[in-house]
């Protein structure tokens, strides 16, 4: 790992990564979404502006756009209706449906995943650690983020963590009116119509009825005291798709670098994750 550039503000060291995680991104990210993008790769430029096509209820012969449908249809259409989503992607409702509970039961299951990856994800302990009973410096809360993305990363006990979960087919980058993308990607989920369940599962609703959004960071820099620490112990960061940068002196970097969009179609469980625990001597 390399040091980044230092900042010694009132002693506390803050890096300067491109595009900068900061918690107060809830306001923005709600407002960005009038400009979401789907299914592009995760890339630090700007992102252009998708037009939206007049409404009209039939897309093509047989599917119908998703979007023109109200919460009584997503739940009554037979299996077999297929409908074209936002992204051009076409789909049954049968294929949506089952998408939507394999979501529902990951999301049940991330303090698990979470709790599992101390034993599947191997980390490379540094010596210095070996045998510690020091627990590692928790993570700052990404407020964003949604529900399942939380729970793993805190079950995981990371300093650091990216989480993509495992099942999704495609997942969104938007930039809000044409300026850099913000650090994050987006699942939809089109069956969801209900804000206060969509909240509870740390989601947003999306606009034009397209459903519920949850947020994946590609990007975190948490900030911790200067203390006396080795290097940090990391997990599933060696795959070529993530970098991480860490500084003793009081911050720690994980990014996904990776050109390729992130698809977790065929990905096990619980995804694709990087993880940096920071442990004090």
């Amino acid at each position: 790992m390399t040091r980044s550039k230092r900042d010694r503000t009132a002693g506390v060291l803050t890096m300067k990564p491109s595009t900068q995680v900061r918690a107060g991104f809830a306001c923005s990210l709600i407002a960005a979404l009038a400009t979401l993008v789907l299914g592009l790769p995760v890339r630090g430029h700007a992102a252009t502006r998708p037009q939206v096509p007049q409404a009209s209820a039939v897309q093509a012969p047989g599917a119908v756009r998703l979007e023109l449908l109200t919460a009584v249809q997503r739940t009554s259409l037979p299996d077999s209706v297929i409908v074209t989503l936002i992204n051009g992607r076409t789909a049954t409702m049968a294929q949506l449906r089952q998408e939507h509970n394999v979501r529902m039961q990951r999301f049940a299951n991330a303090r698990l995943l979470g709790s599992s990856s101390l034993q599947k994800i191997p980390l490379n302990q540094h010596p210095g650690n070996l045998g510690s009973n020091k627990s590692p410096l928790p993570m700052p809360p990404v407020q964003y983020a949604a529900k399942d993305y939380t729970d793993f990363c805190t079950a995981a006990q990371a300093t650091a963590c990216l989480y993509f979960p495992a099942g999704v087919s495609s997942y969104a980058i938007y930039a809000p009116f044409g300026i850099s993308s913000l650090p994050a990607v987006i699942d939809f989920d089109p069956l969801i119509t209900d804000s206060a369940v969509c909240s509870a599962g740390g989601g947003f609703m999306m606009q034009n009825n397209e459903g519920c959004g949850y947020a994946y960071p590609v990007i975190v820099t948490p900030n911790f005291t200067p203390g006396n620490y080795t290097a940090p112990a990391t997990g599933g960061c060696s795959n070529g798709m993530f970098s991480e940068t860490y500084d003793p002196h009081g911050a720690v970097q994980i990014q996904y670098t990776s050109a390729i969009p992130i698809v977790t179609t065929n990905t096990p469980p619980p995804g694709l994750v990087c993880i940096v625990r920071v442990i004090p001597n």
